[in-house]
C-alpha cells in the first residue's frame, strides 16, 4: 500500500510543484506588464507635458513679437506727431503766410493724430494694461497737444487778440507739449519694461 501511496504523492507534488511554478511566473509577466505599461504611460506623459510647454513658448514669443511691433509703431507715430504739430505751427505763424501751406501742415498734423490714436488702439488690445493705459495716456495729450497750439495759432494769425491772451495761450500750448512729451517718454519706459520680462511658459 504504501509503495502504492508512493507515486502517488509525488506525482500529486510534481503537479503542485508546477502549478506554483506557473502561478508565480505568470504572476511576475503580470507585473512585467503592468510596469512596462506604466513607463510606456509616463513617458508618453512627459512627451505630452514638453509638447505643450513648446507650444506655450512659442505662443508667448509670437505675443511678444506682436506686442513690440505695436510698441515700435506707436513710437514712431508719436515723434510723427510731434514734428507735424511744430511744422503747422511754424507755417500757421510766420509772417507771411501761405494760406496752403498753412492748410497742407494743418491736414498733415491732424493725419499724425489718427496716427497716434490708431497705434494706441493696437497698443490697447496687445496690452498689458499698464502699456495700455500708457498708451491711452500718450493718445489724450496729443490731441489736446494740437488743440493748444491751434488755438495759439489762430490768435497770433488774428492779430486781434490782446498781448496777455497770446501769452496765456502760448503757456498752455507749451505745457500741453512738455505733458505730451512726458507722457511719450512713459509710456516708451513701460514698454521696454514689459518686453524686457521674461515669459516664462507653466
Amino acid at each position: 500500500m504504501a509503495d502504492l501511496l508512493t507515486p502517488i504523492i509525488a506525482a500529486i507534488s510534481a503537479l503542485s510543484g508546477a502549478a506554483l511554478t506557473g502561478f508565480i511566473g505568470a504572476r511576475s509577466e503580470r507585473r512585467k506588464e503592468h510596469a512596462l505599461e506604466r513607463q510606456q504611460q509616463r513617458q508618453q506623459e512627459a512627451e505630452d507635458r514638453s509638447q505643450v510647454r513648446e507650444l506655450r513658448a512659442e505662443h508667448l514669443q509670437w505675443r511678444r513679437e506682436r506686442r513690440q511691433t505695436a510698441y515700435e509703431a506707436l513710437a514712431e507715430a508719436t515723434q510723427r506727431m510731434e514734428r507735424a504739430v511744430h511744422e503747422y505751427f511754424c507755417a500757421a505763424t510766420l509772417v507771411e503766410r501761405d494760406a496752403t501751406a498753412v492748410n497742407s501742415a494743418f491736414s498733415d498734423a491732424e493725419s499724425a493724430l489718427e496716427g497716434v490714436q490708431r497705434a494706441a488702439s493696437r497698443v490697447r488690445l496687445e496690452g498689458p494694461d499698464d502699456v495700455a493705459e500708457a498708451a491711452h495716456s500718450c493718445e489724450s495729450k496729443a490731441d489736446r497737444f494740437l488743440t493748444q497750439v491751434v488755438l495759439v495759432s489762430h490768435l497770433l494769425r488774428s492779430g486781434e487778440a490782446d498781448a496777455e491772451a497770446v501769452r496765456t495761450a502760448e503757456n498752455r500750448a507749451g505745457a500741453a507739449g512738455e505733458t505730451y512729451a512726458d507722457d511719450c517718454w512713459e509710456f516708451i519706459v513701460v514698454a521696454r519694461k514689459s518686453l524686457d520680462e521674461v515669459m516664462t511658459p507653466e
